[in-house]
């Protein structure tokens, strides 16, 4: 069976353990009887919770990449698909797991798909459409997404490269999901997410510090007397990046593609200015 074969995956580390208690809280709430072993990706941390058996992967090198470990914990994980998670996707609501195992069986069934992420993450792609889920096409920005998603393990590790950090990964990492013609990607139509959380602020940590209006609930809910002078509060999602940042991030895609990550950074403001002008006209 396709449901015995999976396990979730959380991303995180050492310097984000204080996120650990207000999701595994969530989790434990939201999740009862979740039977996928759990694994958190972190340095050198351990964690326990409850009656949860999560097994802390430890990096063998703590200064490495983000890319590098993603890519490390993936080979130590046994099972052949993964619901890879990052640690402030904090539940508000219960998972549908008869729905994520009919994504298994599906990926179990059809070699040529990668993925489905199983919150409503391209709302542009799933209007006027009565389907379930609908296939994110070739081209699309962001096709590769950091969104909860059932993932065949095995395209997950070819998609991710050692150097690449999490924005990175996202942005020019989608090219590598365009290389093979036969594999397809699918995101959760207009329905209730499979796994609810505040995805539209982001989760619960933004620019390493907490967003208030998903936080402050969950402390409260549960009594967890967060200090949150430690990191403060940014509800602020859209922010300005300085120049250094932007240049840092064109290097990295540099080095992950070549001249090829120049072509996607054009060809993106190309399609933002079309984009622009339609809405333009469209208006008038």
């Amino acid at each position: 069976m396709a449901n015995e074969n999976c396990s979730i995956l959380i991303n995180s580390c050492d310097s984000y353990e204080d996120i650990w208690t207000p999701f595994f809280s969530c989790f434990e709430e939201h999740w009862k009887n979740c039977p996928y072993p759990i694994y958190l990706n972190t340095e050198t941390k351990s964690y326990e919770f409850g009656d949860l058996k999560i097994h802390s992967l430890h990096s063998f090198n703590k200064h490495c990449a983000w890319g590098e470990r993603l890519r490390d914990c993936l080979s130590r994980i046994n099972t052949e698909y993964v619901l890879m998670l990052f640690d402030d996707f904090c539940l508000e609501n219960k998972v549908n797991q008869k729905e994520i195992e009919l994504c298994l069986n599906a990926l179990h069934e059809n070699e040529d798909i990668d993925a489905f992420y199983i919150i409503h993450v391209f709302p542009e792609l799933t209007e006027n459409n009565n389907k379930k889920f609908v296939e994110v096409p070739r081209g699309k920005a962001y096709r590769l997404n950091s969104a909860p998603g059932v993932w065949r393990k095995s395209r997950l590790l070819e998609y991710t490269g050692k150097i690449d950090t999490p924005w990175a990964w996202e942005y020019y990492g989608t090219y590598r999901t365009e290389k093979l013609k036969q594999s397809k990607i699918y995101v959760l139509n207009a329905l209730a997410d499979l796994y609810p959380y505040n995805y539209r602020m982001g989760g619960a940590i933004h620019k390493g510090k907490w967003v208030k209006s998903v936080i402050e609930p969950i402390n409260k809910k549960y009594n967890l007397n967060i200090d949150f002078s430690k990191r403060g509060f940014d509800d602020e999602i859209e922010h300005k990046v300085s120049f250094l940042y932007r240049l840092k991030f064109r290097y990295i895609g540099f080095r992950m593609l070549g001249l090829k990550a120049l072509y996607i950074y054009i060809d993106r403001i190309i399609k933002r200015m079309i984009g622009k002008f339609k809405k333009t006209v469209s208006s008038i």
